[in-house]
Formats: C-alpha cells, sequence, structure tokens
C-alpha cells in the first residue's frame, strides 16, 4: 500500500510541476529561444512521468488491494489473540492458587479459564466465530 501512495504521490507532484511549467510557458512575456525550448521538454518529461506513475499505480493497485486484505483479516484476528493470552495467564495463576489451597473450585475455575483461552486461540487462527465483545476492538 506504501508503494501505491508513493506513487500517487509522484503522480501528483509531476502534474503539479507541469502545471507550473505551461503556466510559465502560456505567459505572453515569457520565454524565449533555448530557455523556451528547455521548459517545454521539461514539461513533456513531467507528462511522461506522470503517465508512467499512473500505469505503475494500476500495476500495483490489485496487489495492494490483496495486502490491504490480509492487514484487515489479521487485524480481526489479533484480538482473539490478546484476550486469549490473558484468559490463559489467569488461568495458570489460579491452577497455582488451586495447587497451593488444596481448593477444587479454583482448579475448576481456572480450568475453565484455560479452555476458553484455548478456544479464543483456536478462533484466532480459524475466525470460525465473530465474539462481538472480541471483536470490536
Amino acid at each position: 500500500m506504501v508503494v501505491l501512495q508513493a506513487k500517487v504521490i509522484r503522480e501528483h507532484l509531476n502534474r503539479g510541476n507541469k502545471l507550473v511549467l505551461e503556466l510559465q510557458l502560456a505567459e505572453p512575456s515569457g520565454l524565449k529561444g533555448p530557455e523556451r525550448d528547455k521548459h517545454e521538454a521539461l514539461a513533456r518529461k513531467f507528462a511522461d512521468e506522470e503517465k508512467r506513475m499512473n500505469a505503475d499505480k494500476k500495476e500495483i493497485e490489485p496487489r495492494a488491494k490483496a495486502a490491504e486484505a490480509a492487514r484487515d483479516l489479521y487485524q480481526a484476528k489479533d484480538p482473539y489473540f490478546d484476550y486469549a493470552e490473558v484468559l490463559l495467564q489467569i488461568a495458570i495463576v489460579c491452577s497455582s492458587v488451586s495447587i497451593l489451597a488444596g481448593s477444587r473450585p479454583m482448579f475448576w475455575f481456572s480450568s475453565t479459564l484455560a479452555v476458553l483461552g484455548s478456544l479464543l486461540t483456536i478462533n484466532g487462527f480459524f475466525l470460525l466465530l465473530r465474539v462481538p465483545f472480541v471483536h470490536g476492538h
């Protein structure tokens, strides 16, 4: 996408430079002789570069759109991994507490958190479900 943006910027810069030169050439008391020829050649060069940037842009655009779609997909997957990481870390702490306290309810709570964290991780890879509170970020 950055390459496409650079091509668009260069296309606009070339167009702007061409327009400035054309304006200078159009002035009645403007340039004469070899100086005018230089400006005309430069204006043609900017026009050619503008056309080339436009053609390059059209060539790059499909790849940029595909990269943008991949980025959107990865952004949709990312929060699932973030929440899974938090749940799994809390599950580890709760599991340690259940061992030290010998508490069955704490063990089942940590197991539930571990299963939820694992499910969110799997969903992060495959995006099987879109969970509203997770996907909203």
